[in-house]
């Protein structure tokens, strides 16, 4: 079975929500030097970037575009380093659930179950052909 540290949410989250999952990884892979010994990046890296997304955070409040433009670009690198880490962290558990839990990552789904067989789709050209008319 392949387990894999899902990143999803590096996308969806918003920012409090961004950071504080950042948060968790940075405090599961740290705290776990044993699984982790060589974090790529490391963490005192990501730390930094994840500092500097948050004062970019705050600093939009009063900002204007300008802080908001660089908001954003902090965000993608703080998110890229994540992404880097996530890589590691695949390769670093070994494909154990247990260690891949224990870094902060949420665990992608480790198998996928078909929906089954999908009706054929009810095209109704008869109705289509009838509704339209040339200009």
């Amino acid at each position: 079975m392949i387990v894999k540290p899902a990143i999803s949410w590096l996308n969806t989250d918003d920012d409090p929500g961004l950071i504080n999952d950042i948060t968790v990884v940075i405090m599961g892979v740290g705290n776990n030097a044993a699984i982790y010994p060589k974090p790529a990046p490391d963490i005192l890296t990501l730390q930094k970037a994840l500092d500097d997304f948050s004062v970019g955070v705050a600093a939009t409040a009063d900002g204007g575009p300008s802080a908001t433009s660089k908001k954003k670009n902090l965000r993608l690198i703080a998110t890229g380093l994540v992404r880097q880490l996530a890589s590691y962290v695949q390769v670093a558990c070994g494909g154990d659930m247990t260690k891949l839990l224990l870094s902060g990552f949420p665990v992608q789904k480790p198998t996928r179950s078909p929906i089954g067989v999908l009706p054929a789709p009810a095209w109704r050209w008869a109705n289509a052909a009838a509704n339209w008319m040339p200009a």
